[in-house]
């Protein structure tokens, strides 16, 4: 594990997130997708499905790793084993949650509904905890 955690480096994970940011706004319009492939292929639809969120959870990743070519590596270091436990639940919660959720009144995407609760929940606790730490440095 620590290897793997030694590997991603600032720009690394920069690179990383930048072009998987790229790959969700590319498939982002899903209709490209639809009338390229058959109507008959729901593979081909349900993995770019998969895709897109896979691709979105690396979106506030990016915007983060942006902010970490400004702070001190110590704080980097840290936050890197956080990114971890978040990639981890949610890659388990995509495979656990069904994609639908019919109700008497309305019918959600529940699988797209948690994974942008889960990048956005994400997103805040990191910059804050950047923050905390940093401000927590800068006391020492």
């Amino acid at each position: 594990m620590n290897k793997l955690l030694n590997w991603f480096s600032r720009k690394k994970l920069l690179l990383i997130s930048f072009l998987s940011t790229v790959g969700f706004l590319v498939l982002f319009p899903r209709k490209v997708f639809y009338t390229i492939y058959n109507t008959h292929c729901f593979i081909c639809i349900d993995s770019v499905k998969y895709l897109q969120l896979i691709f979105m959870a690396w979106i506030p990743v990016f915007v983060l790793s942006i902010l970490f070519l400004f702070v001190k590596k110590e704080i980097f270091e840290e936050w890197k084993k956080s990114l971890f436990i978040y990639s981890f639940i949610y890659l388990l919660s995509i495979a656990i949650i069904p994609w639908d959720v019919h109700d008497a009144l309305l019918s959600i995407n529940f699988k797209v509904v948690v994974a942008m609760i889960l990048s956005v929940l994400y997103f805040f606790v990191s910059l804050g905890k950047i923050i905390y730490q940093s401000l927590k440095k800068n006391e020492s």
